[in-house]
């Protein structure tokens, strides 16, 4: 007899707390703002799409390449966005590609949901909700990729080997989503091919792989290898590395280089102890979805050994999965548990749930910082030397300035706003002992009879009335001009977003190019502002605050 929809929902809603936990947190970590690869993706993408003059232009952006993927599927979801509220709102985004990893539980449930008891479902939910793939969980283009092809995929097989025909075209249909997504998306349809034909379904298994064959030649019709990419084939020559990597994928639950080896080892290890115990025949779906996870492992293991060997925590929702199969499977082979095991289970879980993201949660908190930090800036008063932006996180700072113009000129994104104030500068005979260090000169240049000094200090240019007092005060500076300058590093090192407008340049105009030389030897800077305690800023090599100026007791 088929489960009623209210026992099917009860059953359910065990995984309720902890998905309710994870999405808390998730909109105190969220920002609406590109970060790295979402100025192309999402962007770029979205405002070509807009422009296209015509139907052929327009499917050309939407299939274009990606380094190595065609994410027509993201295009289309972030265009979509756009059109829906009128602009570009990230955590939309990033809540899309999070409900496409809670739609990958969901499809897990679905499979197990006959063979293991409700409340284990709260235990496989705080297992499968944590931070340890970070990246993923708050960076659209970490998320709607990734967690996006890891749905569609499962999808696909969920549906490879069941039903009639609506069902071997809704696996299609996924699999298209699926290739839109990540490049990994071209893997499930010849398994699940391969599967139909083990099973003796011979007319679909024939139907996947004419499908396969299709999807990878369209995929496959223009591409180019990423410029910036090295070469799969230096993991033939470098299998050590490739192998580190496509176990450190594997056991990305926990970030570093040999703990997520031993976990990957470990994690595969109980892989092969349940289907010694036969998880393979109970559970033919499950085992669809672990090869993939394994094929995906190691195709990113051979596609990035490239770069070295590293931990990613986007990767990490490979090991999730990995690790809630896991437990649902170790149950199912060690069956019936007692009530005070099942307790226990569930406690574990989240304990480990906890854990999990506690080690991550430093990394988690700075990747959120980047998004933090973006700012239009807006001159409290007329400032030509003044940048628009600060704080794009991103490779090519004019690149991306240039594509965050361009959006506001399309209304699809602005920044939020920012007040900066014009700063001071005067000359000081001499700078008091008693204050604090607030900051650093980094560098000091003299050009002619120009005196550059440049650094940040804790007193940010987004507080009124900033006044720098230069010392020494000998000789007669014909011109003194401040310019705020983005030091997005020293707000990533101090994990501190108002330090983004810390930066300064100091320029210094001497009558002569011999004043201008001495000047280096001693200079030091303090900087003040109304409700802010002074403060001298520390120089490499030279004592500051410095002795009394020449000619003072």
């Amino acid at each position: 007899m088929e489960p009623s929809r209210e026992h099917l929902l009860s059953k359910l809603a065990w995984m309720s707390a902890p998905l309710a936990l994870y999405l808390f947190v998730l909109q105190r970590l969220w920002v609406d703002a590109p970060v790295w690869d979402d100025y192309g993706t999402v962007l770029d993408s979205v405002m070509r799409m807009m422009d296209a003059p015509s139907a052929k232009d327009w499917l050309a952006v939407v299939v274009a390449q990606h380094n190595e993927h065609r994410i027509a599927t993201v295009r289309l979801i972030s265009r979509g966005v756009a059109a829906l509220f009128g602009r570009i709102d990230f955590r939309v985004l990033v809540l899309v590609g999070n409900l496409w990893f809670v739609g990958v539980f969901l499809l897990i449930w679905a499979e197990f949901r006959d063979a293991v008891p409700a409340p284990l479902f709260a235990a496989a939910a705080f297992l499968m909700f944590q931070w340890s793939y970070y990246e993923a969980g708050i960076w659209t283009s970490g998320g709607l990729p990734n967690m996006g092809s890891v749905f569609f995929c499962f999808a696909c097989l969920f549906f490879a080997t069941r039903g009639r025909w609506p069902a071997a075209a809704a696996s299609i249909l996924f699999a298209i989503l699926a290739i839109g997504s990540s490049a990994n998306g071209l893997f499930p349809l010849p398994i699940a091919a391969t599967a139909c034909a083990v099973q003796g379904k011979r007319e679909r298994a024939w139907l996947f792989g004419a499908a396969s064959l299709g999807l990878w030649a369209l995929y496959f019709w223009g591409y180019r290898s990423p410029a910036a990419h090295p070469s799969p084939m230096l993991a033939l020559s470098s299998p050590l590395a490739t192998a580190q990597l496509f176990l450190i994928v594997i056991g990305g639950i926990i970030p570093g280089r040999w703990a997520p080896i031993l976990a990957g080892l470990s994690i595969l290890a109980f892989l092969a102890w349940l289907f010694r115990k036969g998880f393979g025949k109970a559970h033919p779906t499950a085992t669809l979805w672990i090869v993939f996870v394994l094929v995906s492992a190691a195709a990113a293991a051979a596609g990035r050994v490239g770069f070295g060997v590293f931990h990613a925590s986007r990767y990490a929702i490979y090991s999730t999965c990995l690790l809630v199969l896991a437990f649902l499977g170790v149950y199912e082979a060690t069956r019936p548990w007692s009530r005070p095991k099942i307790a226990f289970a569930i406690v574990g879980a989240a304990a480990a749930s906890f854990a999990i993201s506690w080690m991550s949660w430093r990394d988690a908190l700075l990747f959120s910082l980047n998004g933090h930090l973006l700012a239009k800036a807006v001159p409290a008063a007329p400032d030509p030397s003044l940048a628009r932006y600060f704080g794009m996180y991103f490779p090519n700072p004019a690149g991306s300035a240039q594509i965050l113009l361009a959006a506001e000129s399309h209304g699809l994104y602005v920044p939020k706003e920012q007040p900066v104030y014009p700063s001071s500068l005067r000359l000081t005979a001499a700078i008091a002992g008693s204050t604090h260090i607030g900051g650093s000169i980094d560098e000091v240049s003299v050009a002619g009879s120009r005196v550059t000094a440049s650094g940040w200090t804790e007193i940010p240019a987004t507080v009124p009335g900033r006044t720098f007092s230069v010392f020494p005060s000998e000789g007669i500076a014909l011109a003194m001009k401040v310019v705020t300058t983005d030091r997005s590093d020293a707000a990533r090192a101090l994990r501190d977003s108002r330090l983004v407008f810390s930066g300064f340049r100091l320029e210094l105009d001497y009558p002569s190019e011999e004043m201008a030389r001495k000047i280096p030897e001693s200079l030091c800077v303090a900087v003040e502002a109304p409700g802010h305690s002074a403060s001298v800023l520390s120089r490499t090599k030279v004592s500051c605050p410095p002795l009394p100026a020449r000619g003072t007791s």
